[in-house]
């Protein structure tokens, strides 16, 4: 599975592969810093949080 689309829906980003829901992940203060086909990276506050595929935070760092 591959993410090929991420939208923000209400306070949560959703990804997609194609028509698939992949993952939801809450983040009611997040922002969208970019993604590839095998990660999301959401910023809130002063961290960047990067999840995986699943949804799955992989990493978190200050920024």
């Amino acid at each position: 599975m591959a993410i090929t689309t991420v939208v923000k829906e209400g306070s949560a980003f959703v990804g997609y592969d194609g028509s698939k829901r992949l993952f939801k992940i809450l983040a009611p203060n997040g922002v969208l810093v970019g993604y590839t086909s095998t990660s999301v990276s959401i910023k809130q506050g002063t961290k960047m949080y990067v999840y995986d595929e699943k949804g799955n935070n992989t990493s978190s760092y200050y920024i």
